[in-house]
Protein backbone atom coordinates (compact mmCIF):
# COMPACT_ATOMS: atom_id res chain seq x y z
CA UNK A 1 0.00 0.00 0.00
CA UNK A 2 1.37 3.28 -0.22
CA UNK A 3 1.34 6.44 1.97
CA UNK A 4 1.01 9.98 0.82
CA UNK A 5 2.60 13.05 2.84
CA UNK A 6 -0.10 13.97 4.02
CA UNK A 7 -0.70 10.63 5.42
CA UNK A 8 -3.40 9.20 3.33
CA UNK A 9 -3.20 5.92 2.36
CA UNK A 10 -3.60 5.03 -1.28
CA UNK A 11 -7.63 3.92 -2.72
CA UNK A 12 -7.77 1.56 -5.76
CA UNK A 13 -10.86 2.08 -7.03
CA UNK A 14 -9.92 -0.87 -9.75
CA UNK A 15 -9.04 -3.08 -7.10
CA UNK A 16 -12.08 -5.44 -8.31
CA UNK A 17 -10.04 -6.54 -10.80
CA UNK A 18 -8.08 -8.55 -8.07
CA UNK A 19 -10.38 -10.62 -6.18
CA UNK A 20 -13.59 -9.75 -4.43
CA UNK A 21 -12.37 -8.41 -1.44
CA UNK A 22 -9.50 -6.22 -3.72
CA UNK A 23 -6.79 -8.10 -2.07
CA UNK A 24 -4.55 -11.16 -2.32
CA UNK A 25 -4.97 -12.31 1.36
CA UNK A 26 -6.98 -15.87 0.81
CA UNK A 27 -5.45 -15.87 -2.83
CA UNK A 28 -1.91 -16.40 -1.36
CA UNK A 29 -2.38 -18.65 1.55
CA UNK A 30 -4.01 -21.06 -1.48
CA UNK A 31 -0.84 -20.93 -3.67
CA UNK A 32 1.71 -21.42 -1.18
CA UNK A 33 -0.42 -23.98 0.28
CA UNK A 34 0.10 -25.32 -3.03
CA UNK A 35 3.48 -24.80 -3.72
CA UNK A 36 5.02 -26.19 -0.28
CA UNK A 37 2.84 -29.03 -1.08
CA UNK A 38 4.24 -30.05 -4.88
CA UNK A 39 7.52 -27.93 -5.08
CA UNK A 40 10.28 -30.45 -4.31
CA UNK A 41 13.07 -28.84 -2.32
CA UNK A 42 15.56 -30.59 -4.77
CA UNK A 43 13.59 -29.47 -8.15
CA UNK A 44 12.99 -32.88 -9.21
CA UNK A 45 12.44 -32.67 -12.60
CA UNK A 46 9.58 -35.76 -12.70
CA UNK A 47 7.90 -33.92 -9.97
CA UNK A 48 7.45 -30.92 -11.45
CA UNK A 49 3.93 -31.62 -12.08
CA UNK A 50 0.14 -31.30 -10.78
CA UNK A 51 1.38 -34.61 -8.56
CA UNK A 52 -1.68 -36.53 -8.88
CA UNK A 53 -3.47 -33.80 -9.62
CA UNK A 54 -4.09 -34.11 -13.87
CA UNK A 55 -5.17 -31.63 -16.02
CA UNK A 56 -8.23 -33.59 -16.29
CA UNK A 57 -8.68 -32.79 -12.11
CA UNK A 58 -8.08 -29.41 -12.39
CA UNK A 59 -10.60 -28.79 -15.30
CA UNK A 60 -13.18 -30.46 -13.74
CA UNK A 61 -12.92 -28.99 -10.55
CA UNK A 62 -12.90 -25.59 -12.11
CA UNK A 63 -15.58 -26.54 -13.99
CA UNK A 64 -17.96 -27.91 -11.05
CA UNK A 65 -17.19 -24.37 -8.59
CA UNK A 66 -18.27 -22.65 -11.22
CA UNK A 67 -21.58 -24.52 -11.86
CA UNK A 68 -22.28 -23.64 -8.13
CA UNK A 69 -22.05 -20.19 -8.06
CA UNK A 70 -23.75 -19.76 -11.66
CA UNK A 71 -26.35 -22.40 -11.16
CA UNK A 72 -26.24 -23.59 -14.67
CA UNK A 73 -25.69 -27.19 -15.64
CA UNK A 74 -22.96 -29.65 -17.26
CA UNK A 75 -24.35 -29.14 -20.46
CA UNK A 76 -23.50 -25.34 -20.37
CA UNK A 77 -20.26 -25.54 -18.32
CA UNK A 78 -18.90 -28.66 -19.56
CA UNK A 79 -15.56 -28.12 -18.51
CA UNK A 80 -12.75 -24.87 -17.96
CA UNK A 81 -9.54 -24.70 -19.15
CA UNK A 82 -6.81 -22.78 -16.86
CA UNK A 83 -4.21 -20.52 -18.93
CA UNK A 84 -1.42 -18.15 -18.01
CA UNK A 85 -2.86 -15.66 -20.05
CA UNK A 86 -5.94 -14.17 -21.47
CA UNK A 87 -3.82 -14.34 -25.04
CA UNK A 88 -4.00 -18.12 -24.58
CA UNK A 89 -7.49 -18.40 -23.73
CA UNK A 90 -8.10 -15.99 -26.90
CA UNK A 91 -6.22 -18.67 -29.48
CA UNK A 92 -8.47 -21.77 -27.75
CA UNK A 93 -11.17 -20.19 -28.44
CA UNK A 94 -10.76 -19.41 -32.01
CA UNK A 95 -9.54 -22.74 -32.49
CA UNK A 96 -12.19 -24.69 -30.89
CA UNK A 97 -14.81 -22.61 -32.35
CA UNK A 98 -13.27 -23.03 -36.46
CA UNK A 99 -13.31 -26.63 -35.41
CA UNK A 100 -17.30 -26.97 -34.62
CA UNK A 101 -17.91 -24.49 -37.51
CA UNK A 102 -15.56 -26.79 -40.21
CA UNK A 103 -17.43 -30.27 -38.20
CA UNK A 104 -21.22 -28.63 -38.81
CA UNK A 105 -20.49 -27.42 -42.82
CA UNK A 106 -18.65 -31.31 -43.27
CA UNK A 107 -22.32 -32.21 -42.44
CA UNK A 108 -24.25 -30.26 -44.31
CA UNK A 109 -22.11 -30.12 -47.87
CA UNK A 110 -20.76 -33.40 -47.48
CA UNK A 111 -17.65 -32.12 -48.06
CA UNK A 112 -14.29 -33.50 -46.53
CA UNK A 113 -12.29 -30.92 -44.04
CA UNK A 114 -8.86 -31.31 -43.39
CA UNK A 115 -7.29 -31.21 -39.94
CA UNK A 116 -8.59 -27.77 -37.96
CA UNK A 117 -11.07 -27.32 -40.49
CA UNK A 118 -8.52 -25.59 -42.91
CA UNK A 119 -11.05 -26.77 -46.01
CA UNK A 120 -13.89 -24.40 -44.56
CA UNK A 121 -11.94 -22.11 -41.97
CA UNK A 122 -14.50 -19.35 -40.28
CA UNK A 123 -14.20 -15.73 -39.33
CA UNK A 124 -14.40 -14.05 -36.39
CA UNK A 125 -16.83 -11.42 -36.08
CA UNK A 126 -15.78 -8.41 -33.53
CA UNK A 127 -17.45 -5.52 -32.36
CA UNK A 128 -15.99 -1.96 -33.29
CA UNK A 129 -14.60 -0.40 -29.92
CA UNK A 130 -14.47 -3.62 -28.37
CA UNK A 131 -10.87 -4.47 -26.44
CA UNK A 132 -9.44 -8.09 -26.18
CA UNK A 133 -6.24 -7.64 -24.80
CA UNK A 134 -2.87 -6.74 -26.06
CA UNK A 135 -1.54 -9.75 -27.27
CA UNK A 136 -1.22 -10.41 -31.01
CA UNK A 137 -4.31 -11.86 -31.65
CA UNK A 138 -5.47 -9.75 -28.72
CA UNK A 139 -5.39 -6.63 -30.80
CA UNK A 140 -6.29 -7.74 -34.02
CA UNK A 141 -9.59 -9.26 -32.67
CA UNK A 142 -10.17 -5.84 -30.45
CA UNK A 143 -11.78 -3.00 -32.36
CA UNK A 144 -9.88 0.06 -32.09
CA UNK A 145 -7.41 1.91 -33.76
CA UNK A 146 -5.32 2.65 -31.28
CA UNK A 147 -4.07 -1.04 -30.91
CA UNK A 148 -2.75 -1.45 -34.31
CA UNK A 149 0.44 -0.34 -34.89
CA UNK A 150 1.49 -0.37 -39.04
CA UNK A 151 4.52 -2.99 -37.62
CA UNK A 152 2.23 -5.18 -36.04
CA UNK A 153 1.36 -8.58 -37.89
CA UNK A 154 -1.87 -8.88 -39.56
CA UNK A 155 -3.85 -12.10 -38.59
CA UNK A 156 -6.12 -12.77 -41.18
CA UNK A 157 -9.67 -13.57 -40.30
CA UNK A 158 -11.16 -10.76 -38.41
CA UNK A 159 -14.23 -8.83 -39.29
CA UNK A 160 -15.40 -5.64 -37.00
CA UNK A 161 -18.69 -4.12 -37.33
CA UNK A 162 -20.68 -1.04 -35.26
CA UNK A 163 -22.61 -3.40 -32.23
CA UNK A 164 -25.80 -2.14 -33.55
CA UNK A 165 -25.54 -4.08 -36.97
CA UNK A 166 -23.55 -6.92 -35.58
CA UNK A 167 -26.64 -9.60 -35.71
CA UNK A 168 -27.20 -8.43 -39.57
CA UNK A 169 -23.86 -9.23 -40.41
CA UNK A 170 -24.12 -12.88 -39.16
CA UNK A 171 -23.98 -15.94 -41.97
CA UNK A 172 -23.08 -19.18 -42.65
CA UNK A 173 -19.30 -17.65 -43.30
CA UNK A 174 -18.65 -16.43 -39.79
CA UNK A 175 -17.39 -19.34 -37.04
CA UNK A 176 -17.37 -17.44 -33.85
CA UNK A 177 -18.75 -13.89 -32.42
CA UNK A 178 -16.76 -12.25 -29.81
CA UNK A 179 -18.58 -9.92 -27.82
CA UNK A 180 -18.01 -8.04 -24.14
CA UNK A 181 -21.05 -7.17 -22.25
CA UNK A 182 -19.68 -3.72 -21.23
CA UNK A 183 -17.44 -1.24 -23.22
CA UNK A 184 -14.74 0.02 -20.62
CA UNK A 185 -14.01 2.58 -23.64
CA UNK A 186 -17.71 3.94 -23.93
CA UNK A 187 -19.36 5.21 -20.38
CA UNK A 188 -18.86 1.75 -19.02
CA UNK A 189 -22.35 1.16 -21.57
CA UNK A 190 -23.61 -2.46 -21.57
CA UNK A 191 -25.01 -4.25 -24.44
CA UNK A 192 -28.52 -4.40 -24.09
CA UNK A 193 -30.80 -7.51 -23.35
CA UNK A 194 -32.16 -6.64 -27.24
CA UNK A 195 -29.06 -6.44 -28.97
CA UNK A 196 -28.31 -9.66 -27.19
CA UNK A 197 -31.31 -11.23 -27.82
CA UNK A 198 -31.08 -10.50 -31.39
CA UNK A 199 -27.29 -11.83 -31.38
CA UNK A 200 -27.95 -15.05 -29.61
CA UNK A 201 -30.86 -15.21 -32.53
CA UNK A 202 -28.67 -15.01 -35.22
CA UNK A 203 -25.93 -17.36 -34.05
CA UNK A 204 -28.72 -20.23 -33.60
CA UNK A 205 -29.66 -19.52 -36.96
CA UNK A 206 -26.41 -20.08 -38.54
CA UNK A 207 -24.24 -21.77 -36.23
CA UNK A 208 -21.95 -19.90 -35.00
CA UNK A 209 -20.55 -19.87 -31.27
CA UNK A 210 -20.95 -16.87 -29.46
CA UNK A 211 -17.80 -16.18 -27.36
CA UNK A 212 -18.78 -13.44 -24.01
CA UNK A 213 -15.36 -11.42 -22.82
CA UNK A 214 -15.01 -11.57 -19.35
CA UNK A 215 -11.40 -10.49 -19.06
CA UNK A 216 -11.63 -7.43 -18.00
CA UNK A 217 -14.82 -7.45 -16.25
CA UNK A 218 -15.11 -8.87 -12.79
CA UNK A 219 -17.99 -10.99 -11.19
CA UNK A 220 -20.67 -9.20 -10.28
CA UNK A 221 -22.73 -10.90 -6.98
CA UNK A 222 -26.34 -8.73 -6.64
CA UNK A 223 -27.74 -12.34 -7.72
CA UNK A 224 -25.33 -13.06 -10.50
CA UNK A 225 -21.93 -14.02 -11.29
CA UNK A 226 -21.61 -12.51 -14.40
CA UNK A 227 -22.50 -9.54 -15.97
CA UNK A 228 -24.66 -10.85 -19.16
CA UNK A 229 -26.28 -13.00 -16.70
CA UNK A 230 -27.67 -9.50 -14.79
CA UNK A 231 -28.64 -7.91 -18.57
CA UNK A 232 -30.41 -11.01 -19.66
CA UNK A 233 -30.76 -14.89 -19.75
CA UNK A 234 -28.76 -14.64 -22.67
CA UNK A 235 -26.79 -18.32 -23.40
CA UNK A 236 -23.25 -18.18 -24.32
CA UNK A 237 -21.08 -21.11 -25.66
CA UNK A 238 -18.06 -20.15 -24.08
CA UNK A 239 -16.77 -17.54 -21.79
CA UNK A 240 -13.23 -16.12 -21.33
CA UNK A 241 -12.79 -14.98 -17.33
CA UNK A 242 -9.28 -13.18 -15.46
CA UNK A 243 -10.38 -9.77 -13.59
CA UNK A 244 -11.40 -10.24 -10.29
CA UNK A 245 -10.69 -14.41 -10.22
CA UNK A 246 -6.72 -14.63 -10.41
CA UNK A 247 -5.63 -11.86 -7.96
CA UNK A 248 -4.34 -9.41 -11.08
CA UNK A 249 -1.26 -11.46 -12.45
CA UNK A 250 -3.15 -12.10 -15.70
CA UNK A 251 -4.16 -15.55 -15.95
CA UNK A 252 -7.91 -16.81 -16.73
CA UNK A 253 -10.26 -19.54 -17.60
CA UNK A 254 -12.21 -20.03 -20.61
CA UNK A 255 -15.60 -22.09 -19.74
CA UNK A 256 -16.78 -24.23 -22.49
CA UNK A 257 -20.57 -25.68 -23.33
CA UNK A 258 -20.40 -29.52 -24.37
CA UNK A 259 -20.32 -28.50 -27.70
CA UNK A 260 -17.00 -27.24 -27.53
CA UNK A 261 -15.72 -29.30 -24.78
CA UNK A 262 -16.26 -32.13 -27.57
CA UNK A 263 -13.44 -30.32 -29.77
CA UNK A 264 -10.59 -30.71 -27.59
CA UNK A 265 -11.12 -34.59 -28.38
CA UNK A 266 -11.21 -33.28 -32.10
CA UNK A 267 -8.50 -35.97 -34.36
CA UNK A 268 -5.87 -33.27 -35.40
CA UNK A 269 -1.86 -33.45 -36.32
CA UNK A 270 -1.83 -31.07 -33.29
CA UNK A 271 -2.03 -31.33 -29.65
CA UNK A 272 -5.51 -31.59 -28.96
CA UNK A 273 -5.78 -30.32 -25.24
CA UNK A 274 -4.32 -27.40 -23.92
CA UNK A 275 -2.01 -28.29 -20.80
CA UNK A 276 -3.56 -26.24 -17.96
CA UNK A 277 -1.60 -23.57 -16.22
CA UNK A 278 -1.73 -25.27 -12.87
CA UNK A 279 -0.58 -21.58 -10.59
CA UNK A 280 -3.99 -20.54 -12.44
CA UNK A 281 -5.69 -23.08 -12.00
CA UNK A 282 -5.36 -22.68 -7.97
CA UNK A 283 -5.96 -18.97 -7.40
CA UNK A 284 -9.13 -19.68 -9.60
CA UNK A 285 -9.95 -22.45 -7.58
CA UNK A 286 -9.33 -20.55 -4.43
CA UNK A 287 -11.90 -17.48 -5.65
CA UNK A 288 -13.94 -19.58 -6.48
CA UNK A 289 -14.49 -21.87 -3.21
CA UNK A 290 -14.96 -18.37 -1.56
CA UNK A 291 -17.87 -17.66 -4.08
CA UNK A 292 -19.63 -20.49 -3.04
CA UNK A 293 -18.86 -20.65 0.68
CA UNK A 294 -19.48 -16.94 1.73
CA UNK A 295 -22.40 -17.10 -1.05
CA UNK A 296 -20.81 -13.58 -2.37
CA UNK A 297 -23.26 -13.98 -5.86
CA UNK A 298 -26.53 -13.23 -3.28
CA UNK A 299 -24.73 -9.75 -2.12
CA UNK A 300 -26.69 -6.41 -2.56
CA UNK A 301 -24.91 -3.90 -4.63
CA UNK A 302 -27.54 -1.09 -4.07
CA UNK A 303 -26.06 0.44 -1.27
CA UNK A 304 -22.98 1.64 -2.50
CA UNK A 305 -24.47 2.83 -6.26
CA UNK A 306 -26.88 5.34 -4.00
CA UNK A 307 -24.50 6.84 -1.87
CA UNK A 308 -22.78 7.34 -5.21
CA UNK A 309 -25.26 8.46 -6.83
CA UNK A 310 -26.15 11.28 -4.09
CA UNK A 311 -22.84 12.55 -3.59
CA UNK A 312 -22.04 13.24 -7.32
CA UNK A 313 -25.67 14.78 -8.30
CA UNK A 314 -24.39 17.83 -5.99
CA UNK A 315 -21.47 18.64 -8.42
CA UNK A 316 -22.25 20.67 -11.40
CA UNK A 317 -19.25 19.18 -13.52
CA UNK A 318 -21.34 15.26 -13.39
CA UNK A 319 -23.59 14.65 -16.10
CA UNK A 320 -24.58 11.04 -15.51
CA UNK A 321 -23.79 7.67 -13.58
CA UNK A 322 -23.20 4.38 -15.65
CA UNK A 323 -23.78 1.53 -13.55
CA UNK A 324 -23.20 -2.22 -14.44
CA UNK A 325 -22.67 -4.52 -11.67
CA UNK A 326 -19.27 -3.04 -10.12
CA UNK A 327 -18.32 -1.36 -13.02
CA UNK A 328 -18.97 2.53 -12.47
CA UNK A 329 -18.68 4.74 -15.05
CA UNK A 330 -18.73 8.85 -13.89
CA UNK A 331 -19.64 11.15 -17.10
CA UNK A 332 -18.47 14.56 -16.47
CA UNK A 333 -17.76 18.06 -18.83
CA UNK A 334 -14.14 18.05 -18.13
CA UNK A 335 -11.78 16.06 -19.78
CA UNK A 336 -11.44 12.70 -17.78
CA UNK A 337 -7.33 12.56 -17.39
CA UNK A 338 -7.73 15.91 -15.89
CA UNK A 339 -9.70 14.18 -13.21
CA UNK A 340 -7.79 11.57 -13.01
CA UNK A 341 -4.63 13.55 -12.94
CA UNK A 342 -6.21 15.26 -9.69
CA UNK A 343 -7.14 11.80 -8.45
CA UNK A 344 -3.57 10.48 -8.73
CA UNK A 345 -2.53 13.40 -6.41
CA UNK A 346 -4.78 12.44 -3.44
CA UNK A 347 -3.72 8.98 -3.34
CA UNK A 348 -7.38 7.73 -5.65
CA UNK A 349 -6.61 5.25 -8.62
CA UNK A 350 -9.31 4.97 -10.96
CA UNK A 351 -8.71 5.03 -14.84
CA UNK A 352 -10.56 6.74 -17.99
CA UNK A 353 -13.26 5.25 -19.83
CA UNK A 354 -13.76 7.53 -22.78
CA UNK A 355 -13.04 11.07 -23.50
CA UNK A 356 -15.18 12.36 -20.42
CA UNK A 357 -16.24 9.61 -18.94
CA UNK A 358 -13.91 8.15 -15.28
CA UNK A 359 -14.33 4.23 -15.20
CA UNK A 360 -13.97 2.61 -11.04
CA UNK A 361 -14.35 -1.50 -10.60
CA UNK A 362 -14.62 -1.23 -7.00
CA UNK A 363 -14.54 -4.90 -4.95
CA UNK A 364 -17.53 -6.70 -4.18
CA UNK A 365 -16.67 -7.01 -0.56
CA UNK A 366 -16.04 -3.59 1.05
CA UNK A 367 -17.53 -2.24 4.44
CA UNK A 368 -19.00 1.07 5.06
CA UNK A 369 -16.47 2.29 6.43
CA UNK A 370 -14.39 1.77 3.50
CA UNK A 371 -17.07 2.72 1.21
CA UNK A 372 -17.42 6.13 3.00
CA UNK A 373 -13.14 7.01 2.79
CA UNK A 374 -13.68 6.57 -1.20
CA UNK A 375 -16.71 8.51 -1.07
CA UNK A 376 -14.85 11.30 1.14
CA UNK A 377 -11.61 11.03 -1.29
CA UNK A 378 -13.98 11.62 -4.49
CA UNK A 379 -14.80 14.81 -2.70
CA UNK A 380 -11.69 16.22 -2.21
CA UNK A 381 -10.84 16.00 -5.87
CA UNK A 382 -14.22 17.60 -7.01
CA UNK A 383 -13.08 20.19 -4.32
CA UNK A 384 -9.69 20.60 -5.47
CA UNK A 385 -10.77 20.91 -9.48
CA UNK A 386 -13.36 23.88 -8.48
CA UNK A 387 -11.08 25.43 -6.54
CA UNK A 388 -8.71 25.70 -8.98
CA UNK A 389 -11.45 26.71 -11.83
CA UNK A 390 -12.27 29.38 -9.49
CA UNK A 391 -9.26 31.00 -8.82
CA UNK A 392 -8.59 30.92 -12.83
CA UNK A 393 -12.05 32.58 -13.19
CA UNK A 394 -11.07 35.79 -10.93
CA UNK A 395 -8.18 38.10 -11.25
CA UNK A 396 -5.38 37.06 -8.92
CA UNK A 397 -3.84 39.19 -6.85
CA UNK A 398 -0.23 36.75 -7.02
CA UNK A 399 -0.13 37.51 -10.18
CA UNK A 400 0.11 40.79 -9.86
CA UNK A 401 2.59 40.39 -6.92
CA UNK A 402 4.41 37.92 -8.86
CA UNK A 403 4.57 40.62 -12.05
CA UNK A 404 6.14 43.00 -9.87
CA UNK A 405 9.03 40.83 -8.55
CA UNK A 406 9.57 39.52 -11.75
CA UNK A 407 10.19 43.40 -12.79
CA UNK A 408 12.46 44.15 -9.39
CA UNK A 409 14.82 41.22 -10.59
CA UNK A 410 14.73 42.56 -14.03
CA UNK A 411 17.00 45.58 -14.06
CA UNK A 412 16.27 46.40 -17.89
CA UNK A 413 12.94 45.93 -17.13
CA UNK A 414 13.08 49.20 -14.72
CA UNK A 415 15.31 51.04 -16.86
CA UNK A 416 12.97 50.47 -19.94
CA UNK A 417 10.22 52.47 -17.19
CA UNK A 418 12.50 54.79 -16.46
CA UNK A 419 13.20 56.28 -19.47
CA UNK A 420 9.83 55.96 -20.96
CA UNK A 421 8.85 58.14 -17.34
CA UNK A 422 11.51 60.56 -18.20
CA UNK A 423 9.61 61.04 -21.68
CA UNK A 424 6.57 61.84 -20.30
CA UNK A 425 8.58 64.60 -18.60
CA UNK A 426 10.19 66.18 -21.25
CA UNK A 427 7.49 65.74 -23.24
CA UNK A 428 6.04 68.10 -20.41
CA UNK A 429 8.47 70.56 -20.38
CA UNK A 430 8.62 70.81 -24.31
CA UNK A 431 4.50 71.59 -24.10
CA UNK A 432 5.49 74.49 -21.44
CA UNK A 433 8.67 75.70 -23.84
CA UNK A 434 6.05 75.51 -26.84
CA UNK A 435 3.83 77.15 -24.12
CA UNK A 436 6.49 79.97 -23.23
CA UNK A 437 7.72 80.38 -26.61
CA UNK A 438 3.95 81.72 -27.80
CA UNK A 439 3.94 83.87 -24.93
CA UNK A 440 6.72 85.64 -26.06
CA UNK A 441 5.98 85.97 -29.67
CA UNK A 442 2.95 87.38 -28.24
CA UNK A 443 5.24 90.10 -26.34
CA UNK A 444 7.19 90.66 -29.65
CA UNK A 445 4.34 91.44 -31.60
CA UNK A 446 3.17 93.50 -29.39
CA UNK A 447 6.42 95.78 -29.06
CA UNK A 448 7.37 95.39 -32.70
CA UNK A 449 3.81 97.55 -33.41
CA UNK A 450 4.77 99.89 -30.78
CA UNK A 451 7.80 100.68 -31.89
CA UNK A 452 5.75 100.84 -35.69
CA UNK A 453 3.80 103.73 -33.99
CA UNK A 454 6.25 105.24 -32.22
CA UNK A 455 8.28 105.17 -35.93
CA UNK A 456 5.64 106.67 -37.87
CA UNK A 457 5.15 109.48 -35.10
CA UNK A 458 8.85 110.13 -35.26
CA UNK A 459 8.57 110.93 -39.23
CA UNK A 460 5.78 113.16 -39.21
CA UNK A 461 7.55 115.35 -36.81
CA UNK A 462 10.66 114.79 -39.12
CA UNK A 463 8.45 115.89 -41.79
CA UNK A 464 7.21 118.97 -40.10
CA UNK A 465 10.32 120.61 -39.47
CA UNK A 466 11.20 120.43 -42.77
CA UNK A 467 8.24 121.65 -44.04
CA UNK A 468 8.42 124.60 -41.82
CA UNK A 469 12.02 125.25 -42.64
CA UNK A 470 10.95 125.48 -46.44
CA UNK A 471 7.99 127.93 -45.49
CA UNK A 472 10.99 130.32 -43.51
CA UNK A 473 13.13 130.31 -46.57
CA UNK A 474 10.19 131.30 -48.53
CA UNK A 475 8.87 133.81 -46.61
CA UNK A 476 12.45 135.56 -46.29
CA UNK A 477 12.96 135.47 -49.96
CA UNK A 478 9.35 137.15 -50.07
CA UNK A 479 10.10 139.86 -47.89
CA UNK A 480 12.85 141.18 -49.29
CA UNK A 481 11.59 141.18 -52.77
CA UNK A 482 8.51 143.08 -51.45
CA UNK A 483 10.76 145.59 -49.92
CA UNK A 484 13.18 145.96 -53.28
CA UNK A 485 9.66 147.11 -55.53
CA UNK A 486 8.18 149.27 -52.78
CA UNK A 487 11.48 151.48 -51.54
CA UNK A 488 10.32 150.84 -47.89
CA UNK A 489 12.90 151.55 -45.59
CA UNK A 490 14.19 148.88 -43.69
CA UNK A 491 12.70 149.91 -40.09
CA UNK A 492 9.11 149.82 -41.76
CA UNK A 493 9.84 146.61 -43.11
CA UNK A 494 10.94 145.54 -39.97
CA UNK A 495 7.62 147.09 -37.71
CA UNK A 496 5.57 145.50 -40.89
CA UNK A 497 7.36 141.72 -41.06
CA UNK A 498 7.60 141.17 -37.55
CA UNK A 499 3.74 141.97 -36.89
CA UNK A 500 3.19 140.24 -40.35
CA UNK A 501 5.59 137.17 -39.14
CA UNK A 502 3.89 136.71 -35.67
CA UNK A 503 0.36 136.41 -37.48
CA UNK A 504 1.89 133.84 -39.85
CA UNK A 505 3.44 131.83 -36.86
CA UNK A 506 -0.27 131.93 -35.14
CA UNK A 507 -1.77 130.76 -37.78
CA UNK A 508 1.06 128.04 -38.49
CA UNK A 509 0.95 126.95 -35.15
CA UNK A 510 -2.91 126.34 -35.21
CA UNK A 511 -2.29 124.66 -38.66
CA UNK A 512 0.28 122.54 -37.01
CA UNK A 513 -1.69 121.86 -34.18
CA UNK A 514 -4.50 120.28 -36.67
CA UNK A 515 -2.59 117.82 -38.34
CA UNK A 516 -0.86 116.80 -35.51
CA UNK A 517 -4.25 116.18 -33.87
CA UNK A 518 -5.46 113.96 -36.95
CA UNK A 519 -1.70 112.44 -36.96
CA UNK A 520 -2.68 111.35 -33.00
CA UNK A 521 -5.98 110.54 -34.22
CA UNK A 522 -4.43 107.94 -36.86
CA UNK A 523 -1.78 106.50 -34.26
CA UNK A 524 -5.01 105.79 -31.98
CA UNK A 525 -6.57 103.63 -34.94
CA UNK A 526 -3.81 102.19 -34.80
CA UNK A 527 -3.14 101.33 -31.19
CA UNK A 528 -6.62 100.32 -30.39
CA UNK A 529 -5.93 96.91 -30.64
CA UNK A 530 -3.74 97.38 -27.31
CA UNK A 531 -4.85 97.51 -23.90
CA UNK A 532 -6.29 100.97 -23.46
CA UNK A 533 -3.63 101.96 -21.19
CA UNK A 534 -0.75 101.65 -23.28
CA UNK A 535 -2.94 103.67 -25.97
CA UNK A 536 -3.67 106.71 -23.65
CA UNK A 537 0.03 106.47 -22.12
CA UNK A 538 1.33 106.50 -25.90
CA UNK A 539 -1.04 108.92 -26.77
CA UNK A 540 0.16 112.10 -23.74
CA UNK A 541 3.38 111.30 -25.11
CA UNK A 542 2.89 112.08 -29.03
CA UNK A 543 1.13 115.16 -27.22
CA UNK A 544 3.81 115.88 -25.55
CA UNK A 545 6.67 115.39 -28.45
CA UNK A 546 4.60 117.84 -30.72
CA UNK A 547 3.41 120.78 -28.44
CA UNK A 548 5.20 123.82 -29.86
CA UNK A 549 5.43 125.01 -26.45
CA UNK A 550 7.50 122.20 -25.91
CA UNK A 551 9.89 122.40 -28.63
CA UNK A 552 13.63 123.76 -27.99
Amino acid sequence: MNQFPSGDREIDALAGRISPTGTGDFLADAIASWAQHNWPSGLDASRLSSGDETSVSWESCLAERLREVTGLDSGSIATCLPAGSVEDLLQWAIVLCRRLHASQNAKTDGSTASEDGDANRGRILCCIGGDHGRGVVGRMASGRADLRETASPLVPGFMHVPLDGLAQRIDDSIAMVLLSPVDLFDQMRAVSAEQFAEIRAACDQHGVALVIDHQNIPPMGGGHFWVHDSITSVRADAVIMAAGLAGGFGGGVLALNAELSAQLAAPTSERSDMPPHIPTAVLVDATLRQWSEQSWHKRELDGFATALAERLAKRESVRDLHVIGRSFGIELDLPATQWQEYADRVGLRVTTAGEFTVGMQLPLIIDAEAETELLDRMDRVFDEIEEHERKSAEPSSDVNRETDRDDSDNPEANDIDEAEANDVENSDVEVSDVENEDFENEEFEEDSELDEAELDQDELEEEFEDESEDEDSDSDELDEDELDEDGLDEDGLDEDESGDESDDEEADDDNFDEDVDANDDDDDVKRSQFDGEIAESETEDSDAKTDPENQP
